[in-house]
């Protein structure tokens, strides 16, 4: 039975216990299941029998109802949360790792988290009001602030003494080497670690180029370089070089998950709140200012259509082409959009190889244009010839396409680069830049050429 048939059956068993109202059997199922699969089960839940599991959770098995809490995302997670008293809010929060409970009261109301943050042990909400003070996707903002250390003149054989010691250290992938300031100055995996003598100081032979992030560090870059130097976690560092947490694998992989769905929803004009869970007010009010803004660009188009209304009368047929020039500008303005923003988004550009990727897609929109002119004039000519006794229709869709799709693959390309450098996100501006530029341009071009080879050539 494959995964996702098990859950499946696992839902439907906990449905039928909830009818029951046999809620002390169901959360006895579940602590016997992954935090990540009792999630998927209480997205499924009512609100109510959400809140009425939790709550039994959190009084059965603390740390596995805060895990699964965790496991739900932020919005869902605040809404679960927000439904309990008090009381268990805190010790669920409690209970979580301190980038994980900072995420959730990030989101929560002002007054409900600081209220909550009082309630907190001192060692915890220390903790968490640290990573508060860091920006929103950030290093410091998402990293982990429960590592260890250990000092460089240290033996192995002392080092294993202080990692006995310390079994609660919930980060533990790699060992990370202090100075007598404290700044970070080597590193090694646990595997180097155990190979060597119990007598060898670690700084004999410890990594000394330590790959690390600032704590103001964007997240996107944090997981660039996680990605790139293929690791399980990556030290942050502060200002004097001194490590403050380490944010790990798992936290990056939500990181690349948050970023490419806020990417994706951008680009199809959808706020990156908008979810699956949204009630439905809340995704038209997300959604109704992008199509206002898309209504306003056809509305656009539709007055530099009416500028060559003579021609459009005086030749009907080149009414029917308008879908066609229309979207093959769009189809390949967003092809080179999207491989564009997709290039910024995960490093692939810098400044080194922009004029060579701007050159690059050039004779990719020249070339396209070409073939599919060529090709669109030849089967609109023969067309026009049908319909009107006019083969010239398929010299202006040659000419138009070629040109529109070359056109397109610049604004595509360049429109992006061109945010970015303005510090504004590609993902969320390109679609409307992008969109306006093909449009315009496109039918002026279209347009333009038939009213010149008809009216002016009388071709």
């Amino acid at each position: 039975m494959t995964h996702s048939r098990k859950l499946n059956v696992l839902l439907e068993s906990v449905k039928k216990l909830i009818r029951r109202k046999d809620f002390k059997h169901v959360a006895n199922i579940l602590r016997k299941i992954h935090s990540a699969d009792i999630a998927y089960v209480l997205h499924s839940l009512m609100d109510v029998e959400r809140t009425r599991l939790v709550d039994m959770l959190c009084e059965m098995d603390l740390e596995l109802a805060a895990e699964s809490v965790s496991e739900m995302g932020v919005l869902k997670g605040v809404q679960t949360l927000s439904s309990l008293s008090l009381v268990k809010r805190v010790k669920i929060l409690q209970e979580m790792d301190s980038d994980d409970a900072a995420e959730l009261l990030a989101a929560m109301p002002e007054e409900d988290s600081r209220q909550i943050l009082d309630l907190m042990s001192s060692a915890e909400s220390s903790s968490v009001r640290d990573l508060l003070k860091y920006e929103e996707e950030t290093a410091g903002r998402i990293m982990n602030t429960d590592f260890l250390t250990l000092r460089e003149e240290q033996t192995v054989g002392e080092a294993i003494q202080v990692i006995q010691s310390r079994q609660d250290t919930s980060v533990f992938f790699y060992i990370y080497v202090v100075d007598p300031q404290d700044r970070l100055v080597g590193v090694m995996s646990l595997k180097h670690f155990l190979l060597h003598a119990p007598g060898l100081p670690l700084k004999k032979f410890m990594r000394t180029n330590v790959i690390s992030v600032n704590t103001e560090t964007d997240q996107e870059e944090v997981a660039r370089q996680v990605a790139k130097y293929n690791l399980l976690a990556i030290p942050v560092v502060d200002g004097a070089n001194r490590i403050v947490g380490v944010v790990t694998v798992d936290d990056i992989i939500d990181v690349i998950k948050a970023e490419a769905t806020e990417d994706i929803f951008y680009l199809a004009g959808v706020d990156a709140d908008d979810h699956t869970y949204s009630p439905a007010f809340s995704s038209i009010r997300k959604r109704i200012p992008w199509l206002g803004i898309y209504l306003g660009i056809g509305l656009v188009t539709a007055w530099v259509v009416s500028a060559f209304q003579g021609t459009i009368g005086a030749y009907v047929i080149l009414a029917f082409f308008f879908p066609v020039v229309g979207g093959m500008a769009g189809n390949a303005g967003n092809q080179a959009m999207t491989v564009t923003v997709r290039g910024l988004a995960i490093g692939e550009l810098t400044s080194d190889s922009i004029r060579k990727y701007i050159w690059k897609e050039l004779r990719v929109g020249l070339f396209n244009g070409v073939i599919l002119g060529v090709l669109a004039g030849l089967v609109s000519g023969s067309l026009g010839y049908v319909w009107e006794k006019n083969y010239y229709i398929g010299l202006v869709m040659a000419i138009a396409i070629c040109v529109n799709i070359t056109l397109a693959a610049i604004w595509g390309t360049v429109i992006p680069l061109l945010l970015k450098w303005f510090k504004i996100d590609p993902a969320l501006s390109s679609p409307i830049f992008v969109s306006t530029l093909n449009d315009i341009i496109g039918f002026s071009t279209f347009l333009g050429l038939a009213t010149i080879l008809f009216g002016v050539f009388g071709l």
